[in-house]
C-alpha cells in the first residue's frame, strides 16, 4: 500500500478524493432522507403524495359507506318488523377527512385506491359497529270481564310479552383507530399533515379568514333529508352574512358571472391547477356578482357577495373545485384559513366526541340554526313524517332540486360497481 501511494501519489490522491466526495454525498442523501421522519423528506412530510383522483376516491367511497350505514339504520323497523319497541343507541357516523388522509399518507405514502381499498375497509369496520339484540319484557294489562249470569264486572292484571329490538351502533373516533395502526414516525407525519393539510391548496382563502368552521354541509355523500336517499354533494356549503365579500381562489378567467338555476347568481372561474391541469371553481348563490363573463381575475379579487338565491334556504356559499373537468374535495384542494394546531391523541385512547375539533363561532351557529340545516341523525322512533315540515326543503337548496341535474356524476367508481361488492362482502360476512 505505501510502496503504491509513493508510486502514484496523484492517482492515490484522485481515489481518496472521490472516496471522500461519495461519503460526503451519502451522508447527506441520509440527513435528507431522515428529514421529516418514516425516510421522507421535510416537504413530503407535510403534502399528501397520492394523485388528485386516488385522495378523492378514498374520501368518496368512505362517505358513500358511512351512508349507507346511516340508511340501513334508517330502515330498521321497514327492515325488521313487528317488534312492539325500537330502541336506539346511535353513535356519531363522521371522521375527520384531514385523519383519514394523513393516516393513507403518512402509511402508504403515494398510494394507489386500489392499493388501500381493502385499508379503507379494515378502518371502516374498525370505527363502526352495528348490533341488533332482541329482549322481551312481560308487561302486564287491566282486562275487565263480566259474569254472564250475575253481570258483576271484574278486573284481573293479565301478563304478555313485550318485544323489543335494540339498535346499537358503537362508533369512535377515526384518530383514535389510526394511531393504533402507525409507529412513532408515521404518527409525526401525520400530525405534520394534519397542521398542513397536505400542502395540495390549489384554491386560495376566498373569504380571507378561517371559514372551516362555518361549513354548513360537507363534500361527498350523505342520506338526504327528505327523500332519505342517497345524495352526493359536490362541494361544501359555507354559512356566512348576507353581503359577505367572496374572493377568487385562483387567477383565471371568469366563464359564467349570471344567473345558473339551482346554483342563482354563480361565478366561475377557469385557470390553471399546476402545469398541464385545469381548474376550475365555482361560486353560487350569491346576492350580488361583482365580474362579468370574460373577465380576467386575480386570486384575491372580490367576485361576488354571499347571497341566499336559487334554491337555497339562507345566505351561504356553495363552492366547488374542479380540476381537469373533475370534482374535488374543496378541504383537501382549497385554503380553509384554518391554522389550529392539532395532535393525534396516544395510542389506545378511547373517546368519543365531535371529530372536528374546532370552536365554533356563536354567528356560525346562528346561521346553522336559520339556514344550515345539516345531517338527520335518528335517535328515536319517528312518528312524524319529513313531509309534514313544510318548511324543510331539500338539503338546502330548495323543493325539486336535482343534483345530478345540477352537478353530473362524479368520476370514480360506478354505482353499480360499488353495491355489487357492498352485496358481495355483506354476504361474507353473514
Amino acid at each position: 500500500m505505501v510502496h503504491a501511494v509513493k508510486r502514484h501519489p496523484v492517482l492515490c490522491g484522485i481515489v481518496i478524493l472521490l472516496l471522500l466526495v461519495f461519503f460526503l454525498i451519502a451522508s447527506l442523501f441520509s440527513s435528507f432522507s431522515n428529514i421529516g421522519t418514516g425516510g421522507l423528506g421535510s416537504l413530503a412530510a407535510s403534502t399528501y403524495l397520492a394523485d388528485d383522483a386516488d385522495i378523492n376516491n378514498a374520501e368518496l367511497i368512505y362517505t358513500e359507506w358511512e351512508t349507507d350505514l346511516q340508511m340501513q339504520i334508517n330502515r330498521v323497523e321497514s327492515d325488521r318488523p313487528g317488534y312492539d319497541e325500537y330502541r336506539y343507541n346511535i353513535g356519531p357516523i363522521e371522521h375527520d377527512p384531514y385523519v383519514l388522509m394523513g393516516y393513507l399518507t403518512s402509511a402508504y405514502q403515494d398510494f394507489t385506491y386500489a392499493q388501500i381499498e381493502s385499508v379503507l375497509r379494515e378502518l371502516f369496520n374498525g370505527q363502526y359497529s352495528l348490533s341488533f339484540t332482541e329482549e322481551t319484557e312481560i308487561r302486564y294489562r287491566t282486562e275487565t270481564s263480566i259474569d254472564p249470569e250475575t253481570g258483576e264486572e271484574t278486573e284481573e292484571e293479565v301478563p304478555y310479552e313485550w318485544h323489543i329490538l335494540n339498535v346499537t351502533l358503537t362508533s369512535m373516533p377515526l384518530e383514535n383507530l389510526v394511531v393504533s395502526r402507525m409507529d412513532a414516525d408515521q404518527k409525526e407525519i401525520c400530525e405534520i399533515l394534519l397542521q398542513t393539510k397536505g400542502n395540495r391548496q390549489y384554491v386560495k382563502n376566498v373569504f380571507g379568514t378561517n371559514w372551516l368552521p362555518y361549513v354548513t354541509s360537507y363534500y361527498g355523500y350523505r342520506v338526504h333529508p327528505i327523500s332519505g336517499e342517497k345524495n352526493y354533494h359536490t362541494g361544501v356549503d359555507i354559512g356566512m352574512p348576507q353581503g359577505t365579500e367572496i374572493l377568487a381562489g385562483h387567477d383565471g378567467t371568469v366563464t359564467l358571472a349570471g344567473n345558473a338555476g339551482g346554483y342563482g347568481l354563480c361565478v366561475a372561474i377557469e385557470g390553471e391547477a399546476y402545469e398541464g391541469h385545469s381548474l376550475t371553481t365555482k361560486y353560487g348563490h350569491c346576492s350580488q356578482i361583482l365580474v362579468s363573463a370574460g373577465q380576467e381575475v386575480k386570486a384575491g379579487d372580490v367576485i361576488a357577495k354571499v347571497g341566499s338565491t336559487g334554491n337555497s334556504t339562507g345566505p351561504h356559499l356553495h363552492l366547488e373545485v374542479l380540476v381537469d373537468g373533475q370534482y374535488r374535495n374543496p378541504l383537501y384542494f382549497a385554503d380553509t384559513g384554518d391554522t389550529s394546531e392539532r395532535h393525534l391523541p396516544a395510542a389506545g385512547a378511547g373517546g368519543g366526541g365531535n371529530y372536528f375539533d374546532y370552536d365554533v363561532p356563536p354567528e356560525a351557529l346562528a346561521l346553522l340554526a336559520v339556514g344550515g340545516v345539516g345531517y338527520y341523525v335518528k335517535i328515536v322512533r319517528p312518528k312524524q313524517q319529513a313531509e309534514d315540515d313544510e318548511d324543510f326543503e331539500d338539503d338546502g337548496y330548495g323543493e325539486g332540486f336535482d343534483p345530478d341535474e345540477a352537478y353530473g356524476e362524479p368520476e370514480y367508481l360506478s354505482e353499480d360497481d360499488f353495491d355489487d361488492r357492498i352485496d358481495d362482502e355483506q354476504e361474507d360476512s353473514e
